[in-house]
Formats: C-alpha cells, sequence, structure tokens
C-alpha cells in the first residue's frame, strides 16, 4: 500500500521506480494492451479477464481508496513502468507547455493534442510532473498514446529545434487572428504558464496568434485556448 501511495504521490518516487499508478478499469485495460503491467491490484471480489489479473493483490474497498486516491474507485489500480521521454525530433506539430502547473488544464490538453493530431508534447521545467496523478486522470489515459519530452529552453533549442526546424507559434491575447493565420509546418504551439503567460525566451521566439473573443470576456482558460488553437492549426 505505502509503495502505490507513494508512486501517486511523489514525483521522486516514481521517477525512481521508473513506475507510474493508473487507476480505473477502462485505462488499465487500454494500457495492458500495450504495456505489461507490473502489479495488478483489485478491490474485494472484483473479477477480470485483464492480463496478468492471476496474479493480482486482492485487498478492501478501504484499502484501494487509501492507494488509489479515489473516494470512489471502481476497484482496479495497475503499476505500469514509466514510459520514457522522446526527443520529440523531426514531428509534424507538437505542443510546448511553458511553465503550466495546473494538472486538470494539463490533463485536458494532453487529450485534446491527441484527438486533434498533434504528435508530441515537450514539457519545459517548471511545469507540472507528466505523471502527476491528477494530469494522467484528467487526460483519460491520453498521456500514454502521445510522444512526451522534457527540459528546458535550451535543451529545446539545443536538441530538438536544430533536428525538428519547428515554426514556433504561442497563444497570446495580441497577435494575428488564428482565422486568418497561414500556419507554416512542421510546427510547435507554446502555451504558458496560468498566471505568468509566456516566458520571454518563448515571446522572443515566436509569432503569435489570438482567438477573437467577446469584449465582455478578458480571455480564456489556457486548456479551452489551447485545444481551439490545436483544433484551427491542425485544420480538422
Amino acid at each position: 500500500m505505502k509503495h502505490f501511495v507513494k508512486l501517486r504521490t511523489s514525483k521522486t518516487y516514481r521517477e525512481e521506480n521508473k513506475s507510474v499508478i493508473v487507476v480505473g478499469k477502462r485505462m488499465i485495460s487500454e494500457l495492458s494492451a500495450k504495456l505489461p503491467i507490473k502489479n495488478l491490484v483489485l478491490a474485494g471480489a472484483v473479477t477480470t479477464n485483464l492480463r496478468g489479473s492471476e496474479n493480482a493483490t486482492r485487498v478492501s474497498n478501504k484499502i484501494l481508496q487509501k492507494m488509489s486516491g479515489v473516494i470512489s474507485p471502481d476497484g482496479y489500480i495497475a503499476e505500469f513502468a514509466l514510459p520514457p521521454f522522446k526527443p520529440l525530433t523531426s514531428l509534424n506539430a507538437i505542443a510546448i507547455f511553458d511553465g503550466l502547473q495546473d494538472p486538470g488544464n494539463i490533463g485536458t490538453l494532453i487529450r485534446s493534442a491527441l484527438a486533434f493530431g498533434f504528435d508530441g508534447i515537450y514539457f519545459i521545467e517548471g511545469s507540472c510532473d507528466p505523471y502527476n496523478e491528477k494530469v494522467v486522470s484528467a487526460s483519460k489515459g491520453a498521456i500514454f498514446h502521445i510522444q512526451i519530452g522534457k527540459g528546458s529552453w535550451e535543451d529545446f533549442f539545443e536538441k530538438v529545434q536544430p533536428l525538428s526546424s519547428y515554426t514556433l507559434y504561442r497563444a497570446d491575447l495580441e497577435g494575428v487572428d488564428i482565422h486568418k493565420a497561414k500556419i507554416d509546418k512542421p510546427f510547435a504551439l507554446i502555451l504558458g504558464n496560468e498566471g505568468g503567460g509566456i516566458s520571454a525566451i518563448a515571446k522572443a521566439s515566436s509569432k503569435a496568434l489570438t482567438i477573437p473573443i467577446s469584449l465582455n470576456c478578458e480571455s480564456l482558460n489556457v486548456a479551452v485556448a489551447g485545444s481551439i488553437c490545436m483544433y484551427m492549426m491542425r485544420g480538422l
């Protein structure tokens, strides 16, 4: 139980053990077709034909609740190998999270990126951990089906951009109307911190895109704005 709780709550422990926790039958079932389950825990008399279920550990509903951090879990929690980070070079479309902190926003954006045909997401240092439990949950498992990379802006410009030549765009309150903008490919869409916005290095290196909104509304939530930009930029 302690192992699962620490995997769920500690980034350092996840990285040390190279494992991530997934809660819920649907996500576990989908992921088990792609990756082997390291440990499967079931509550009570739950029955399943999941791969590896013959070696599952059975616990009480109360203990599973503690392990999963979910008030009403459906009886399934599993440990999977932590997916390796990818270089994200020479792809068609990626998103760059520049200091995003809210795991709900990040999970929603990952789900949108997968839905709208983005190839990967690059987490700039200072952003929330990609495998934070709330990110995994909010992404509805999408994070395991899209390439994830991470590093500093220096890493990106030294190791990724020279091999990719992405045209960099940023979501900004002041920029070219996204409906009228010509999107050059391959490209990267930069989404900034919920409170502080885009970092100086990102502003200096990118073109601003704006979503026209009513004068009665000051701005859009980053997950909403990012999702709209992704949809428009991919031409779906």
